[in-house]
């Protein structure tokens, strides 16, 4: 993992979603984070300290980020990053999820209508439109799990869901 340009890219996420005005911007800022995340989900937990220790320092020199923004990262850092185990943590997480998963796929499946429908409608109308339109037309639509979000998708037009 090249650390210092995971850094230049994950500061302006950070700050985009620390100080975004607007649902919009949140919704970007998180949409973004998913290339962000998969090298740290596979990065060696040697390089994943360098990356937060660099992150931290970056946040902390850049005077447009709030105390209390840099300061929770710092915090984090001496109570959860440095003290990590270096063991595979990761991969056991990612494969508890995945188990996870497979196993309440068929239970959830009733569910998922109603539950997009209902995350759906505190959408702003004009995306929503521009995906129905694109749905008409045949367009496929694709539901992406990121880190805690899931995203529908549909062309360029994409709504946490």
């Amino acid at each position: 993992m090249d650390v210092e340009k995971m850094v230049d890219l994950w500061v302006p996420v950070i700050k985009a979603l620390c100080m975004a005005h607007s649902k919009e911007e949140i919704d970007r800022a998180e949409f973004a984070m998913e290339d962000l995340l998969n090298p740290l989900l596979t990065a060696p937990v040697r390089d994943l300290r360098k990356f937060y220790t660099k992150l931290v320092q970056c946040l902390k020199a850049d005077t447009t980020i709030p105390f209390f923004v840099w300061a929770a990262f710092d915090a984090w850092e001496e109570v959860v990053v440095k003290p990590a185990p270096d063991a595979d943590i990761k991969m056991l997480k990612n494969e508890l999820a995945k188990e996870i998963a497979d196993m309440v796929e068929e239970q959830v499946r009733p569910d998922i209508g109603k539950a997009i429908a209902g995350a759906l409608r505190w959408r702003d109308p004009e995306t929503l439109e521009k995906m129905r339109a694109s749905l008409k037309e045949g367009k496929p639509a694709k539901v992406r799990g990121r880190e805690s979000c899931l995203f529908l998708e549909v062309e360029d037009h994409c709504v946490m869901l």
